[in-house]
């Protein structure tokens, strides 16, 4: 989990291997209590949030041929979706203001000829706006950041805008 502020916005990444086993989208047992602390903290500020975006991505299997189209833009639409559902689900969040979209594998982080940057890649993100979002949700990003043991994994904080 990797969480970053900038431009008003509140951005959280995360990690492929903790939501989803490679070439699926259901969600993993483990993903869900991260899934939960996130809800949790998204619930607590959900008058302040215009737009919560949740984006989808896959590694590009071969570093010189694209990945299958179809099965690539489905795959990261599906893990963007599946995460967008538990949130409506265990949140109050008003469903209007939840947006999933698959990006697939045309926004990479990491560098595909590897598998770190594979992993890297395979990742879905979550992009809250709203009226002084930043400020709003600082204690709980702190919390999320500085206690993996409550949110089952390991954490990390970052201070640049994410992507």
């Amino acid at each position: 989990l990797s969480v970053t502020k900038g431009d008003g916005k509140v951005y959280v990444t995360f990690n492929q291997t903790a939501f989803f086993n490679g070439n699926s989208s259901e969600l993993r047992d483990d993903a869900l209590p991260i899934l939960e602390a996130v809800s949790g903290m998204l619930n607590e500020v959900r008058g302040a949030i215009d737009e919560v975006q949740i984006l989808g991505h896959t590694a590009q299997e071969s570093a010189n041929v694209p990945n299958y189209a179809p099965k690539d833009r489905r795959l990261a639409s599906e893990r963007a979706t599946n995460v967008l559902i538990y949130v409506q689900q265990h949140s109050e969040i008003d469903p209007g203001r939840l947006v999933s979209m698959g990006l697939g594998q045309w926004h990479p982080v990491g560098d595909n000829t590897t598998a770190e940057g594979r992993a890297q890649n395979r990742r879905v993100e979550m992009i809250v706006s709203g009226r002084n979002i930043e400020q709003e949700l600082a204690d709980g990003i702190l919390v999320l950041t500085t206690e993996p043991e409550k949110t089952g994994g390991n954490s990390e904080a970052t201070t640049e805008p994410g992507t």
